[in-house]
């Protein structure tokens, strides 16, 4: 064997098998296409934990604590009229309690120069009287005998009337030394500073002994 041959024998052995270089460049593109997905990925990993994070909070908060708080306002209930205590019959006084006619066609007691003023629909009046039992029999006698829808109990009467017939009211029992204590219209005897429509009023007395 002379040098060509050998020298031609190392040139084999030092060739790189058929389609290596193929199969080389194809692992380079198949570990870049990973690297790439792998990228890829991540960042919709983090874009999404990013969306949690801001996200979460909101959606834990309950739907109540976002509304307005209402606050409900309870009345109590007033009473109708039309349902009258039941109780036993009352003696009928020797003279019936009659209010004398209308308060307009009364003549003042004291003219006033104020303006008259109409009254609220509801009145509630503090009487001082001498002796609380009688006070609340002569109510009671009051409004029967002038045929008054009434509700009475320990403390109060409630009498439902006209404004006219209120104010004839405070002057009979002013007339029966009952001393009114409440500023309110209407006045014993001051029948210019009340301006009568009419209407139909709740005249709330509430009796208070004299304790002098």
């Amino acid at each position: 064997m002379n040098d060509s041959d050998l020298d031609n024998l190392i040139r084999a052995a030092m060739q790189p098998p058929r389609g290596l270089e193929d199969r080389v460049l194809s692992a380079v593109r198949e570990d870049s296409r990973r690297a790439r997905k792998w990228r890829t990925w991540r960042i919709a990993l983090a874009a999404a934990a990013c969306l949690a994070l801001f996200v979460l909070p909101f959606a834990l908060k309950s739907p109540s604590s976002q509304e307005p708080r209402r606050l409900a306002i309870v009345l109590p209930p007033q009473p109708p009229l039309t349902e009258l205590p039941q109780g036993p019959s009352l003696a009928e006084p020797t003279q019936p309690l009659r209010l004398a006619g209308n308060a307009q066609a009364r003549p003042n007691a004291a003219p006033q120069r104020a303006i008259p003023k109409e009254l609220p629909h509801a009145v509630r009046h503090i009487w001082l009287v001498q002796n609380l039992d009688e006070a609340r029999q002569l109510l009671r006698n009051l409004a029967e005998d002038n045929h008054i829808p009434f509700l009475m109990d320990e403390n109060a009467a409630i009498l439902r009337t006209t404004d006219q017939t209120a104010q004839s009211i405070t002057d009979f029992l002013s007339g029966r030394s009952w001393e009114l204590l409440s500023p309110e219209l209407p006045q014993p005897r001051q029948h210019s500073a009340t301006r009568f429509t009419g209407k139909t009023i709740d005249y709330i007395i509430t009796p208070m002994e004299n304790k002098r």
